[in-house]
């Protein structure tokens, strides 16, 4: 089963500079903690379109995937990994970093994640949790879950 994680880092400013220039960042910071991005126009199709009417132009699009290489998240969000490199504590402490450097940024207000947004049709719960607490938070969702990977949108804040 393929995990789609992609979301929207909302800023406070319609400047495709700004933007670009962010989207730099948050890059820069991925690379540093081995997790890779599509971003903005690089995102897929099925992303790209899934938020074009509704959310588009409150923010920069994004896909969080396993590496610059892959398509999609599937070591990254998964409970287990084939070759257990990595606990999913560890992973999902990555993200967390992620979130919360962004998040220091006061004209980034929130971000909105869609996890195995394959599956994710909008009926679900949206789930807000703080970004020092999301390793926690999504850890004890997965443990919750009748799923090995729940379909459920975050919101993640300060």
């Amino acid at each position: 089963m393929s995990t789609g994680i992609c979301g929207i880092i909302y800023v406070l400013f319609q400047d495709v500079k700004k933007e670009v220039e962010l989207s730099f960042e948050v890059e820069k910071t991925a690379n540093s903690l081995k997790i890779g991005t599509k971003m903005g126009g690089n995102v897929s199709e099925f992303v790209y379109e899934k938020y074009k009417n509704k959310e588009q132009g409150k923010g920069i699009l994004f896909e969080l995937i396993d590496s610059p290489i892959d398509n999609y998240a599937e070591d990254l969000f998964a409970p287990e990994t084939y070759e257990n490199i990595e606990s999913m504590t560890d992973r999902m402490n990555k993200v967390q970093s992620l979130f919360g450097t962004l998040l220091e940024q006061d004209y980034i207000t929130k971000v909105t994640l869609d996890v195995n947004y394959l599956f994710f049709d909008g009926n679900e719960n949206i789930v807000t949790v703080k970004a020092k607490e999301f390793c926690e938070s999504i850890i004890q969702m997965y443990h919750e879950s009748a799923y090995p990977q729940p379909a459920l949108r975050l919101e993640v804040i300060r």
